[in-house]
């Protein structure tokens, strides 16, 4: 199996405001919902401050607010996109007869394919929709890992917007480390130091309570 993990530039950022909007109207979403989000974007607007000078107000056309209540929900609409294109072209990895060949959380995605030659395919696919929705891969921060009898064989390059993506020992999705090996696995390693340098840095600093039930708790 070869794992695929992609680094997204400024992804919320990046976010075509009226593809936002037909996406949001293929899915049968109430009009007067529609016309709410609308009027929100039309009112975006921001300006630049250099040191003591302020440039004059602009309108922002592209994104959704960081930290806003909406804005994951909206981008994995925005996302679903991509999600789709991958399932309907049949690449991928599946369990159940589900598709679980892209998995992605706000802008960490994962591509998960049997071969090397599915999971070219569907970095092709990706660059595809990068360029229609206007989003952009950071093909230097995105990597990839092959997992199985075959992970330690050298293989051909895979490319993603022109640039080769490095095939690296370890990668992490959601706090989780996946290791090489012939069967998936996961390192613990990198928490366990975090959790031994965590509480010597409390133990030391309870000494000097002098107290065992200070120490205690």
């Amino acid at each position: 199996m070869t794992i695929c993990a992609l680094d997204t530039s400024k992804a919320f950022d990046r976010v075509d405001q009226y593809a936002l909007l037909r996406l949001l109207m293929d899915r049968k979403v109430p009009k007067y919902f529609i016309n709410v989000m609308s009027n929100w974007f039309e009112k975006g607007c921001a300006y630049v401050r250099w040191g003591n000078a302020i440039s004059s107000t602009f309108s922002i056309s592209a994104g959704v607010r960081q930290g806003g209540l909406l804005s994951p929900l909206l981008f994995a609409v925005y996302m679903d996109v991509l999600i789709i294109k991958l399932r309907d072209a049949g690449f991928g990895c599946k369990l159940a007869q589900q598709y679980f060949g892209c998995l992605l959380y706000a802008d960490d995605i994962v591509l998960l394919a049997h071969s090397l030659n599915a999971i070219r395919k569907m970095l092709s696919i990706c660059e595809e929709f990068a360029w229609e929705y206007d989003m952009k891969f950071n093909s230097s921060k995105s990597v990839a890992m092959r997992i199985g009898e075959r992970y330690k064989v050298k293989c051909e390059s895979l490319m993603l917007d022109s640039s080769v993506l490095q095939f690296v020992d370890s990668l992490k999705y959601l706090g989780v480390q996946f290791v090489v090996a012939k069967k998936l696995a996961c390192s613990v390693e990198n928490v366990r130091v975090k959790c031994y340098r965590t509480f010597n840095a409390i133990y030391s600093r309870s000494k000097g309570a002098q107290s065992e039930m200070v120490t205690l708790q």
